[in-house]
Protein backbone atom coordinates (compact mmCIF):
# COMPACT_ATOMS: atom_id res chain seq x y z
CA UNK A 1 0.00 0.00 0.00
CA UNK A 2 1.23 3.14 -1.19
CA UNK A 3 1.16 6.02 1.65
CA UNK A 4 1.46 9.66 0.92
CA UNK A 5 2.79 11.97 3.90
CA UNK A 6 1.51 15.48 3.63
CA UNK A 7 3.20 18.12 5.80
CA UNK A 8 2.35 21.18 6.65
CA UNK A 9 5.25 23.08 8.38
CA UNK A 10 4.76 26.98 8.09
CA UNK A 11 1.39 25.92 9.96
CA UNK A 12 2.73 24.13 12.51
CA UNK A 13 5.54 26.60 13.36
CA UNK A 14 3.74 28.97 15.56
CA UNK A 15 1.55 26.72 17.60
CA UNK A 16 2.56 25.05 21.02
CA UNK A 17 1.20 21.58 20.60
CA UNK A 18 0.39 19.44 17.08
CA UNK A 19 -1.73 16.29 16.31
CA UNK A 20 -1.28 13.78 13.84
CA UNK A 21 -3.96 12.82 12.11
CA UNK A 22 -5.31 9.51 9.40
CA UNK A 23 -8.28 9.27 6.75
CA UNK A 24 -8.18 8.07 3.83
CA UNK A 25 -8.62 10.21 0.27
CA UNK A 26 -11.10 9.88 -2.64
CA UNK A 27 -9.24 6.92 -3.88
CA UNK A 28 -9.29 5.13 -0.46
CA UNK A 29 -5.75 5.53 0.08
CA UNK A 30 -4.65 6.47 3.57
CA UNK A 31 -3.16 9.61 3.90
CA UNK A 32 -1.33 11.28 7.21
CA UNK A 33 -1.14 15.44 7.89
CA UNK A 34 -0.82 18.03 10.80
CA UNK A 35 -3.95 19.12 9.98
CA UNK A 36 -7.16 17.10 9.31
CA UNK A 37 -8.69 17.64 6.14
CA UNK A 38 -12.22 19.53 5.13
CA UNK A 39 -13.75 17.11 3.07
CA UNK A 40 -12.84 13.99 5.00
CA UNK A 41 -13.12 12.27 8.48
CA UNK A 42 -9.85 11.87 10.26
CA UNK A 43 -8.68 10.06 12.91
CA UNK A 44 -6.50 11.81 15.58
CA UNK A 45 -3.21 9.11 16.09
CA UNK A 46 -0.94 11.26 17.84
CA UNK A 47 -0.50 14.19 19.84
CA UNK A 48 3.01 15.90 20.30
CA UNK A 49 4.69 19.36 21.24
CA UNK A 50 5.87 21.50 19.02
CA UNK A 51 8.44 24.16 18.97
CA UNK A 52 7.03 27.47 19.10
CA UNK A 53 8.42 30.40 16.75
CA UNK A 54 10.07 33.19 19.04
CA UNK A 55 7.42 36.49 18.66
CA UNK A 56 10.11 39.19 17.95
CA UNK A 57 8.70 42.81 17.43
CA UNK A 58 10.15 44.79 14.95
CA UNK A 59 9.94 48.18 16.16
CA UNK A 60 12.60 49.67 13.62
CA UNK A 61 10.43 48.65 10.30
CA UNK A 62 7.41 50.08 12.27
CA UNK A 63 8.82 53.40 13.16
CA UNK A 64 10.67 53.95 9.94
CA UNK A 65 7.43 53.27 7.94
CA UNK A 66 5.23 55.40 10.25
CA UNK A 67 7.79 58.70 10.59
CA UNK A 68 9.63 58.72 7.04
CA UNK A 69 13.31 60.62 8.72
CA UNK A 70 14.67 62.94 5.66
CA UNK A 71 17.41 64.34 8.19
CA UNK A 72 20.17 62.77 10.57
CA UNK A 73 18.11 64.26 13.58
CA UNK A 74 14.38 62.62 13.04
CA UNK A 75 16.25 58.91 12.15
CA UNK A 76 18.30 59.14 15.53
CA UNK A 77 15.86 59.88 17.14
CA UNK A 78 14.07 57.01 16.53
CA UNK A 79 16.70 55.36 18.34
CA UNK A 80 15.70 57.42 21.64
CA UNK A 81 13.83 56.52 24.47
CA UNK A 82 12.14 57.32 27.80
CA UNK A 83 12.78 56.16 30.26
CA UNK A 84 10.67 55.84 33.40
CA UNK A 85 11.76 54.71 37.23
CA UNK A 86 9.87 54.99 40.88
CA UNK A 87 11.33 59.01 41.13
CA UNK A 88 10.63 60.17 37.64
CA UNK A 89 11.90 59.90 33.90
CA UNK A 90 15.13 60.29 31.81
CA UNK A 91 16.28 59.39 28.89
CA UNK A 92 18.00 56.73 27.15
CA UNK A 93 19.16 55.49 23.54
CA UNK A 94 19.38 52.00 21.80
CA UNK A 95 22.98 50.90 20.54
CA UNK A 96 22.15 47.64 19.67
CA UNK A 97 19.37 46.06 16.99
CA UNK A 98 18.61 43.85 19.61
CA UNK A 99 17.58 46.07 22.77
CA UNK A 100 20.51 47.24 24.01
CA UNK A 101 19.80 50.53 25.98
CA UNK A 102 22.38 53.10 27.60
CA UNK A 103 21.40 55.60 29.79
CA UNK A 104 22.84 57.03 33.07
CA UNK A 105 22.87 55.36 36.52
CA UNK A 106 21.34 58.13 37.95
CA UNK A 107 18.23 57.93 36.27
CA UNK A 108 17.76 54.14 37.61
CA UNK A 109 19.74 54.30 39.97
CA UNK A 110 18.61 57.84 42.92
CA UNK A 111 21.59 59.34 44.48
CA UNK A 112 21.68 59.13 47.92
CA UNK A 113 18.82 59.89 50.18
CA UNK A 114 20.65 62.64 51.53
CA UNK A 115 21.78 64.61 48.13
CA UNK A 116 17.84 64.03 47.01
CA UNK A 117 16.86 65.76 49.69
CA UNK A 118 19.36 68.89 49.77
CA UNK A 119 18.38 69.45 45.58
CA UNK A 120 14.35 68.59 45.90
CA UNK A 121 11.75 69.99 47.39
CA UNK A 122 11.17 68.16 50.30
CA UNK A 123 14.02 69.57 51.76
CA UNK A 124 12.46 73.50 51.29
CA UNK A 125 9.25 71.79 52.79
CA UNK A 126 11.56 70.90 55.56
CA UNK A 127 13.37 73.83 56.26
CA UNK A 128 9.82 75.93 55.84
CA UNK A 129 8.43 73.41 58.77
CA UNK A 130 11.43 74.08 60.99
CA UNK A 131 11.28 77.52 60.51
CA UNK A 132 7.62 77.95 61.51
CA UNK A 133 8.70 75.26 64.67
CA UNK A 134 11.10 77.88 66.20
CA UNK A 135 8.22 80.50 65.07
CA UNK A 136 5.49 78.89 67.37
CA UNK A 137 8.47 77.70 70.04
CA UNK A 138 9.09 81.78 70.36
CA UNK A 139 5.74 82.88 70.60
CA UNK A 140 5.06 80.43 73.26
CA UNK A 141 7.79 81.90 75.25
CA UNK A 142 6.60 85.38 74.41
CA UNK A 143 2.78 84.53 75.54
CA UNK A 144 4.74 83.03 78.85
CA UNK A 145 6.17 85.85 79.55
CA UNK A 146 2.75 87.70 79.08
CA UNK A 147 1.11 85.14 81.60
CA UNK A 148 3.14 86.14 84.05
CA UNK A 149 3.58 89.78 83.19
CA UNK A 150 -0.71 89.39 83.50
CA UNK A 151 -0.31 87.39 87.04
CA UNK A 152 1.60 90.10 88.41
CA UNK A 153 -0.39 92.28 86.96
CA UNK A 154 -3.46 90.66 88.68
CA UNK A 155 -1.82 90.84 91.85
CA UNK A 156 -0.85 94.48 91.80
CA UNK A 157 -4.73 95.23 90.96
CA UNK A 158 -6.43 93.31 93.47
CA UNK A 159 -4.34 95.37 96.15
CA UNK A 160 -5.70 98.70 95.13
CA UNK A 161 -8.72 100.25 96.38
CA UNK A 162 -11.83 99.52 94.86
CA UNK A 163 -11.80 103.54 93.71
CA UNK A 164 -8.58 102.60 92.37
CA UNK A 165 -9.45 99.65 91.00
CA UNK A 166 -12.75 101.59 88.95
CA UNK A 167 -10.25 103.47 86.95
CA UNK A 168 -7.47 100.79 86.14
CA UNK A 169 -10.82 97.87 85.23
CA UNK A 170 -10.86 98.90 81.64
CA UNK A 171 -7.25 98.55 81.28
CA UNK A 172 -7.33 95.01 83.33
CA UNK A 173 -9.79 94.10 80.64
CA UNK A 174 -7.72 94.82 77.78
CA UNK A 175 -5.26 93.31 79.20
CA UNK A 176 -6.72 90.06 79.72
CA UNK A 177 -8.41 90.33 76.38
CA UNK A 178 -5.00 90.82 74.40
CA UNK A 179 -3.73 87.94 76.27
CA UNK A 180 -6.00 85.28 75.68
CA UNK A 181 -6.50 86.40 71.84
CA UNK A 182 -2.77 85.66 71.79
CA UNK A 183 -2.83 82.36 73.11
CA UNK A 184 -5.74 81.50 70.50
CA UNK A 185 -3.27 82.81 67.49
CA UNK A 186 -1.02 80.88 69.10
CA UNK A 187 -3.10 77.68 69.51
CA UNK A 188 -4.33 78.45 65.82
CA UNK A 189 -0.89 78.28 64.46
CA UNK A 190 0.28 75.24 66.20
CA UNK A 191 -2.77 73.19 65.11
CA UNK A 192 -1.64 74.74 61.29
CA UNK A 193 2.39 73.79 62.21
CA UNK A 194 1.37 69.90 63.69
CA UNK A 195 -0.62 69.25 60.57
CA UNK A 196 2.03 70.21 58.16
CA UNK A 197 4.32 68.12 60.11
CA UNK A 198 2.14 65.23 59.84
CA UNK A 199 1.91 65.63 55.84
CA UNK A 200 5.19 66.31 55.79
CA UNK A 201 5.72 62.80 57.41
CA UNK A 202 3.40 60.93 54.94
CA UNK A 203 5.17 62.13 52.01
CA UNK A 204 8.65 61.63 53.28
CA UNK A 205 7.75 58.31 54.55
CA UNK A 206 6.50 57.78 50.56
CA UNK A 207 9.56 59.55 49.39
CA UNK A 208 11.33 56.91 51.39
CA UNK A 209 9.68 54.03 49.89
CA UNK A 210 9.84 54.44 46.59
CA UNK A 211 13.86 56.08 46.76
CA UNK A 212 14.34 52.24 48.35
CA UNK A 213 12.22 50.77 45.71
CA UNK A 214 14.35 52.55 42.88
CA UNK A 215 17.46 51.62 44.67
CA UNK A 216 17.13 47.91 43.74
CA UNK A 217 14.30 47.98 41.23
CA UNK A 218 16.07 45.76 38.16
CA UNK A 219 12.51 46.14 35.47
CA UNK A 220 12.16 49.65 33.56
CA UNK A 221 9.16 51.09 31.43
CA UNK A 222 10.59 52.87 28.20
CA UNK A 223 8.85 54.48 25.99
CA UNK A 224 9.43 55.07 22.00
CA UNK A 225 9.38 57.72 20.08
CA UNK A 226 5.73 57.40 19.44
CA UNK A 227 5.01 56.31 22.87
CA UNK A 228 5.13 52.44 22.38
CA UNK A 229 5.93 51.11 26.07
CA UNK A 230 8.44 48.56 26.29
CA UNK A 231 9.94 46.40 29.57
CA UNK A 232 13.54 46.58 29.97
CA UNK A 233 15.69 44.88 32.68
CA UNK A 234 18.98 46.17 33.95
CA UNK A 235 22.02 44.32 32.63
CA UNK A 236 25.01 46.63 34.39
CA UNK A 237 25.94 49.63 36.09
CA UNK A 238 29.03 51.97 35.67
CA UNK A 239 31.68 51.05 38.25
CA UNK A 240 33.36 54.14 37.68
CA UNK A 241 31.13 56.42 35.36
CA UNK A 242 27.58 57.25 35.95
CA UNK A 243 26.30 55.29 33.17
CA UNK A 244 23.74 52.47 33.16
CA UNK A 245 23.03 49.33 30.46
CA UNK A 246 19.21 48.56 29.95
CA UNK A 247 18.11 45.33 27.84
CA UNK A 248 14.85 44.98 26.20
CA UNK A 249 14.04 41.06 24.98
CA UNK A 250 12.78 39.75 21.45
CA UNK A 251 13.20 42.90 19.75
CA UNK A 252 14.01 44.55 16.36
CA UNK A 253 15.00 48.24 16.90
CA UNK A 254 16.68 50.94 15.62
CA UNK A 255 20.16 51.71 16.99
CA UNK A 256 23.23 54.53 17.14
CA UNK A 257 26.51 53.93 16.58
CA UNK A 258 28.94 55.04 19.22
CA UNK A 259 31.62 57.03 17.63
CA UNK A 260 35.49 55.76 17.89
CA UNK A 261 37.46 59.10 17.70
CA UNK A 262 37.66 61.64 20.27
CA UNK A 263 35.25 64.73 19.99
CA UNK A 264 36.84 67.58 18.50
CA UNK A 265 36.42 71.33 19.96
CA UNK A 266 34.22 73.53 18.19
CA UNK A 267 32.17 70.55 16.42
CA UNK A 268 28.46 70.82 15.64
CA UNK A 269 26.51 68.77 17.85
CA UNK A 270 22.79 68.01 18.96
CA UNK A 271 21.02 66.34 21.71
CA UNK A 272 18.16 64.55 21.89
CA UNK A 273 16.35 63.83 24.90
CA UNK A 274 13.10 63.66 27.15
CA UNK A 275 13.84 67.06 29.38
CA UNK A 276 11.44 68.79 31.86
CA UNK A 277 8.97 65.50 31.57
CA UNK A 278 8.91 65.81 27.65
CA UNK A 279 9.66 63.51 25.09
CA UNK A 280 11.27 63.71 21.62
CA UNK A 281 13.50 67.30 22.17
CA UNK A 282 16.22 68.36 20.17
CA UNK A 283 18.69 71.03 20.95
CA UNK A 284 21.95 72.20 19.49
CA UNK A 285 24.99 73.49 19.79
CA UNK A 286 28.98 73.17 19.61
CA UNK A 287 31.37 71.03 21.89
CA UNK A 288 33.36 73.92 23.68
CA UNK A 289 35.82 72.02 26.02
CA UNK A 290 36.67 68.63 26.66
CA UNK A 291 37.45 67.93 30.17
CA UNK A 292 39.10 64.37 31.45
CA UNK A 293 36.48 62.06 29.42
CA UNK A 294 33.72 64.24 29.89
CA UNK A 295 32.64 66.74 26.35
CA UNK A 296 31.41 70.17 27.63
CA UNK A 297 28.91 71.81 25.21
CA UNK A 298 26.61 74.95 24.66
CA UNK A 299 23.44 72.90 23.73
CA UNK A 300 20.26 73.25 26.65
CA UNK A 301 20.59 70.15 28.97
CA UNK A 302 17.50 70.29 30.90
CA UNK A 303 16.57 67.45 33.49
CA UNK A 304 15.31 64.77 32.04
CA UNK A 305 18.05 65.15 29.13
CA UNK A 306 20.27 62.96 31.64
CA UNK A 307 20.81 59.29 29.34
CA UNK A 308 20.02 60.59 25.96
CA UNK A 309 22.59 60.89 23.36
CA UNK A 310 25.15 63.41 22.28
CA UNK A 311 25.35 63.27 18.49
CA UNK A 312 27.74 64.53 15.99
CA UNK A 313 26.34 65.88 12.65
CA UNK A 314 26.38 62.43 11.04
CA UNK A 315 24.38 61.08 13.29
CA UNK A 316 27.11 58.85 15.81
CA UNK A 317 26.87 59.42 19.48
CA UNK A 318 29.84 61.61 20.88
CA UNK A 319 28.34 61.16 24.13
CA UNK A 320 26.02 60.59 26.83
CA UNK A 321 24.29 63.69 28.39
CA UNK A 322 24.35 63.73 31.88
CA UNK A 323 24.52 66.93 33.80
CA UNK A 324 24.14 70.62 33.73
CA UNK A 325 27.02 73.26 35.31
CA UNK A 326 25.75 76.23 35.89
CA UNK A 327 28.88 78.35 36.33
CA UNK A 328 26.95 80.64 39.56
CA UNK A 329 24.59 83.44 39.85
CA UNK A 330 25.88 86.86 37.81
CA UNK A 331 27.80 85.63 35.41
CA UNK A 332 25.45 85.63 32.71
CA UNK A 333 25.37 82.00 31.57
CA UNK A 334 23.05 79.80 30.92
CA UNK A 335 25.35 76.96 31.79
CA UNK A 336 27.13 73.95 29.88
CA UNK A 337 25.63 70.36 29.34
CA UNK A 338 28.03 67.71 30.47
CA UNK A 339 28.13 64.60 28.32
CA UNK A 340 30.32 61.45 28.77
CA UNK A 341 32.47 60.22 25.85
CA UNK A 342 31.17 57.54 23.94
CA UNK A 343 34.70 55.93 24.22
CA UNK A 344 34.46 55.61 27.94
CA UNK A 345 30.81 53.74 26.97
CA UNK A 346 32.82 51.13 25.24
CA UNK A 347 35.73 50.34 27.63
CA UNK A 348 32.51 50.74 30.57
CA UNK A 349 30.48 48.19 28.87
CA UNK A 350 32.41 46.42 26.33
CA UNK A 351 31.59 42.57 27.02
CA UNK A 352 28.52 43.57 27.02
CA UNK A 353 28.05 45.19 23.89
CA UNK A 354 29.80 42.89 22.24
CA UNK A 355 27.90 39.79 23.87
CA UNK A 356 25.10 42.37 21.96
CA UNK A 357 26.13 41.79 18.91
CA UNK A 358 26.92 38.22 18.76
CA UNK A 359 23.81 37.05 19.76
CA UNK A 360 21.98 39.33 17.27
CA UNK A 361 23.95 37.77 14.50
CA UNK A 362 23.02 34.63 15.85
CA UNK A 363 19.15 35.62 15.59
CA UNK A 364 19.46 36.83 12.77
CA UNK A 365 20.40 33.15 11.03
CA UNK A 366 17.72 31.55 13.50
CA UNK A 367 15.06 31.67 11.38
CA UNK A 368 16.53 29.38 8.86
CA UNK A 369 17.54 27.47 11.72
CA UNK A 370 14.12 27.52 13.32
CA UNK A 371 12.19 26.26 10.35
CA UNK A 372 14.84 23.73 9.49
CA UNK A 373 13.90 22.21 13.22
CA UNK A 374 10.63 22.63 12.78
CA UNK A 375 10.35 20.22 9.77
CA UNK A 376 12.46 17.69 10.84
CA UNK A 377 10.30 17.34 14.29
CA UNK A 378 7.38 17.04 12.03
CA UNK A 379 8.99 14.57 10.05
CA UNK A 380 9.97 12.70 12.79
CA UNK A 381 6.18 13.00 14.14
CA UNK A 382 4.55 11.84 10.72
CA UNK A 383 6.95 8.89 10.69
CA UNK A 384 6.41 7.29 13.91
CA UNK A 385 2.98 7.51 13.75
CA UNK A 386 3.21 6.03 10.98
CA UNK A 387 5.15 3.01 11.84
CA UNK A 388 2.74 2.59 14.79
CA UNK A 389 -0.03 2.59 12.45
CA UNK A 390 1.56 -0.55 10.30
CA UNK A 391 2.57 -2.27 13.46
CA UNK A 392 -0.99 -2.07 14.37
CA UNK A 393 -2.34 -3.52 11.46
CA UNK A 394 0.28 -6.47 11.11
Amino acid sequence: MRITVLIFVALLAGQAAAEVYKYRDSDGKWRFSDRPPADAAAESIDRYQAAPAAATQDHKQRLEKKYRPVNVAERASLAVVKVETALGSGSGFFISPAGLIVTNRHVVRPPSLSEADIRGDHAKAEQNLGRAQQTLKRRRAQLKSARIDLQEYERWYKDLSEDEQVQERAAYRNRQQQYQRGKRDIEKYAAQVKRESQRLNTLSSGYKRRHANASIARQFRVYLKDDTSLNAELVALGKKNDLALLKVEDVVVPALSLRTDVARQGENIFAIGSPLGNSDYVTSGIVTSLKRGHIVVDAQIHPGNSGGPLLDESGEVLGVNTWKWLPGPGLGSEGFGIAIGANVVQKEFKSHISHAQTSHQNKQAAPQQNASAVENQTDRALHEAILREFKTTQ
